[in-house]
């Protein structure tokens, strides 16, 4: 299952805490490093355009058994 959503970020340091890599009590995010959808899906994409991934791992910090697996991709000048 696919979602998408177009997000704006109010600054640099706003957007980076959404890329970076972390690892806590709630679960961890890493880069996902030499895949790239567009590639695998033969997408074209404009030249300017870049493509960057984070995969997710979330635990619920009151529930365990409530968590959250999967991948969250940025395209455009990401990098």
């Amino acid at each position: 299952m696919f979602t998408r959503e177009v997000r704006i970020y109010r600054s640099e340091d706003d957007y980076q805490g959404f890329i970076c890599e972390h690892e806590s009590q709630s679960g961890s995010s890493s880069i996902i490093k030499g895949r790239s959808p567009a590639e695998e899906w033969t997408l074209i994409l404009p030249d300017n355009m870049q493509a960057l991934g984070i995969t997710l791992d979330l635990r619920g910090v009151d529930d365990p058994d409530d968590w959250f697996v999967g991948e969250r991709w940025y395209y455009g000048n990401v990098l």
